[in-house]
């Protein structure tokens, strides 16, 4: 049975989306906010909440192909949404992450150099 939901934070940046939407081989469609799958099929879009833009998606991991690849949560999707808003902040502050480390629990600790401090 599928279970459609909004999962994790809210999406400001659709250009940074769409290349997260890339690293995990999924085409992210700007004009329609729809996400699909390298076969072509529609698997999850954003849509508004009352906070903004959010993904939309099946997240059933029995029946949706897209919860088994990044997770039920869209935890893989989101983390490298994330990171892609981290590093474009960084760059235009001028800064520099140094040092990157995965923790076991999957988390990202990053190691960040702004401004010479």
């Amino acid at each position: 049975m599928s279970f459609w939901a909004f999962v994790g934070p809210v999406i400001k940046n659709l250009n940074v989306f769409a290349g997260a939407c890339a690293v995990h081989d999924l085409v992210f469609d700007q004009k329609t906010l729809k996400i699909h799958n390298n076969r072509g099929y529609e698997v999850g879009s954003l849509r508004r909440d009352d906070d903004g833009m959010r993904l939309y998606m099946d997240t059933d991991r029995k029946w949706s192909e897209l919860a088994r690849q990044i997770g039920e949560d869209g935890g893989k999707l989101l983390q490298t949404y994330t990171r892609g808003i981290v590093d474009q902040q960084v760059n235009e502050m001028g800064g520099l992450i140094y040092n990157e480390e995965q923790l076991e629990d999957g988390t990202i600790r990053l190691h960040v150099n702004v401004g010479g401090i």
